[in-house]
């Protein structure tokens, strides 16, 4: 026996183990799919056994990563001892066909199963016809199988078994770019449009009534008489879903007597209080545009969302009212106030709207849109830029979000988030909780030393934390004795959260699924999401702490290059676009909001993000000018307009400086007037006199530094990662 008669024995041998582990791999997938398949709840030996599948899922991908990462290679020699025993090293003599077999070999089990979600690699081919053809078809959750086959996310177009070993385009493909038959198409010549093969198309979307979301919530709600709709922390009180349909009804009849309708906005300020909901309930009942404010807003982030978005009327929290009147006359409107929690002498009270006849309740109709394009929420967002904008969400959006998160499956019987209504991800949640006949838990803001209490006394299933509530959780003490055994699923969202952060919340919350979900005001709520129903999905959201999630129903994805909008596939960073037929903003309130979309109709997250050969999508930074500080926007705009009003500053911009718990922390980077020396201006003085003019979420945390230049691109514009990164690295400015 030679030398290399023996080095392919090795390779056998090799080949043969990995084929061992794999098939050990696919039956322990199988046994536990099927146990949690015939169990809804997961016990603390669930999670271990899915964590155990997710380290060998990682291990066989990392191994056949490695396989592919030489697969061009015609040879791999040898460069260790054939006695070696480890299971994760592979010595091969190979060609690229046969890598592309145990590609194919591994899918068998997968194929088998009837997935739900899509989740397999695409596989594609060159560009003939036949290929294009498919590619438009992915939009039906079809395979695309044709010709060459697409290794780990490369194309291979070095023979078209279809048609005749060469490519052939189309005429008018031929003429548009210029390529002769025989052409050879790599990554440089593929189409940036719609039918580039890294855009990923999830095909899910669903067919949804066309009655609106009020006339739906209320149907639910008369679906689940018997069952608690809300436990309210403040008072003790226990409401179901019959009880809160009488309030919601009430109202919404008193709001039909006023005159009020589609074309009318009505505002909400509320705390955690019985009745919170109603007004917002009552208020979409009758088709009306509803909107939130929080309660922590000053008068003068008060004085300019009224102005931005004027309702017809306003239910405020009776602490409230004075700073609402205040900012009414700031911006000079005149609107009606309803008073929630108590009565104040010269206005009505939400008592006044719960006095409906049972007759009244029998005989009432909710409102049915006559367009599904009808605006039916309005929520502020910073967009990607400057100050709060009104974003209009449809009929047709809302209640798509609504659906779609209703069959992941993972709010279970009882819900606990600490947002209102200002907060896409609270109006979702409370469509969903409808919608799926599930108890919310109304609590007071959020305190970490409360928040186990909380899951004890009402057996909390599921829990939205926002990415600062993490963070204190984990400086919390854990009190004794406490038992979180009810709790199922912690999902997270707002802003992206490190690995160790999810590892120590999976730790704080043993027996439970953690982890972290994406999303935007403008599509309505999520983009990306895991489903704990699905066995596959919880085995990557174990393996995978530091990803969103997948692609969510009904969108398509791409990642874009900044500079020059080209497409770019797997594990490369850029901007994520996003595009659906039904789940984006209708656009902003009587503002512009074409810079929102690209010439194809995509909207721009404003947020760097990658995906891997899974489609596992991971959010790494941002590339919006918005700061978030413990999950609320920022907008730098303010803060240097302040900036620049200070006698000694002459230009201004203000970056977010990452921090571990709040986010960011909001930074002044300054250029002083001509003639004065910076050894005699004080920078905490100037960042006081900034900071003496913001509420507490939009102090210059950050600290002011005196510079010489602002880095700008060449149409002017402020480079503001780039000052970002040049002062976290250190570098002079």
């Amino acid at each position: 026996m030679n030398d290399n008669d023996h080095r392919v024995s090795d390779e056998i041998l090799y080949w043969i183990n990995m084929m061992k582990y794999m098939l050990e791999l696919a039956q322990m997938s199988t046994a536990v799919a099927g146990f949690v398949r015939n169990k809804p709840d997961f016990s603390d030996n669930d999670v271990k056994n899915f964590n155990k599948l997710c380290l060998a899922v990682d291990e066989i991908r990392n191994q056949l990563g490695v396989l592919s990462g030489n697969a061009k290679k015609s040879k791999i020699h040898s460069t260790q001892s054939s006695k070696v025993k480890t299971r994760n090293v592979f010595i091969q003599t190979y060609d690229e066909n046969v890598l592309e077999n145990v590609f194919q070999e591994t899918r068998i089990v997968e194929e088998t199963k009837k997935e739900t979600r899509k989740h397999a690699l695409h596989r594609a081919a060159c560009f003939c016809d036949r290929f294009m053809k498919k590619l438009l078809e992915r939009n039906k959750n079809n395979r695309i199988t044709v010709c060459s086959t697409m290794i780990r996310s490369r194309f291979s177009n070095d023979k078209c078994n279809q048609c005749g070993g060469c490519l052939k385009l189309n005429q008018g493909a031929t003429e548009e770019t210029g390529m002769k038959s025989g052409y050879k198409m790599n990554s440089e010549d593929w189409p940036n449009d719609d039918n580039h093969p890294y855009i990923i198309k999830d095909p899910g979307e669903i067919i949804i009534p066309e009655t609106g979301v009020g006339y739906e919530l209320f149907t639910a709600m008369r679906r689940y008489p018997n069952i608690i709709a809300q436990y309210v922390e403040i008072t003790d009180e226990v409401q179901t879903y019959a009880e809160l349909l009488r309030d919601c009804t009430s109202v919404a009849i008193k709001l039909r007597s006023k005159g009020l309708n589609e074309e009318d906005i009505i505002c909400v300020c509320v705390t955690g209080t019985k009745n919170a909901c109603i007004p917002y309930l009552g208020g979409l009942f009758v088709g009306c545009q509803m909107n939130g404010l929080d309660m922590s807003f000053h008068i003068p982030d008060i004085a300019f969302l009224l102005n931005l978005a004027t309702p017809k009327l306003i239910f405020v929290q009776n602490e409230k009212v004075s700073d609402v009147e205040e900012a009414l006359q700031q911006v000079g409107k005149k609107v009606d106030i309803v008073v929630i929690g108590g009565e104040i002498e010269g206005y009505e009270s939400l008592e006044d709207y719960l006095k409906a006849s049972d007759e009244e309740i029998k005989k009432f109709k909710p409102y049915k849109v006559d367009s599904l394009s009808r605006t039916c929420i309005i929520l502020f967002s910073s967009g990607t830029s400057g100050l709060p904008k009104a974003i209009c969400l449809t009929h047709r959006n809302v209640i798509n979000q609504f659906v779609t998160s209703v069959l992941p499956g993972n709010m279970k019987k009882i819900f606990l988030t600490f947002n209102l209504f200002y907060w896409i991800s609270s109006v979702v949640c409370l469509g969903v909780a409808i919608l799926a006949g599930i108890t919310r838990v109304v609590a007071l803001p959020f305190e970490a030393s409360r928040v186990h209490k909380l899951i004890m006394k009402y057996k909390i299933g599921t829990i939205f934390f926002g990415p600062y509530e993490c963070m204190m959780l984990l400086k919390t003490p854990k009190p004794p004795n406490v038992d979180t055994s009810s709790l199922k699923v912690v999902v997270t969202g707002g802003s992206g959260l490190k690995d160790t952060v999810i590892y120590g919340l999976r730790e704080l919350f043993p027996g439970s699924l953690v982890f972290q979900t994406y999303g935007q005001t403008e599509t309505g709520g999520l983009i990306i999401m895991w489903s704990t129903d699905n066995p596959k999905e919880v085995a990557l959201m174990n393996a995978k702490p530091d990803s969103s999630g997948i692609p969510y129903s009904g969108f398509w994805y791409k990642i874009v290059e900044e500079d020059t909008e080209k497409i770019l596939g797997p594990y490369q960073r850029g901007e994520l676009y996003v595009k659906s037929n039904n789940m984006l903003m209708k656009g902003y309130y009587k503002m512009d909001s074409s810079d929102c979309f690209d010439k194809l109709g995509w909207l721009k997250t404003g947020d760097m993000a990658y995906y891997d050969d899974y489609h596992c999508f991971f959010i790494v930074d941002r590339m919006k000018e918005l700061i978030k500080f413990r999950g609320w926007h920022v907008p730098p705009t303010i803060l240097e307009h302040l900036l620049s009003s200070h006698r000694a500053v002459a230009r201004a911009v203000v970056v977010g400086i990452p921090d571990d718990e709040d986010g960011e922390h909001p930074m002044g980077f300054v250029i002083l007037h001509d003639g004065i020396d910076p050894n005699t201006v004080d920078v905490n003085e100037i960042a006081a006199f900034v900071n003496e003019q913001v509420e507490d979420r939009k102090r210059l945390r950050g600290g002011v530094k005196i510079i010489k230049n602002i880095p700008i691109t060449a149409t002017g514009k402020v480079r503001r990662r780039a000052l970002r990164d040049a002062y976290i690295r250190g570098e002079e400015l």
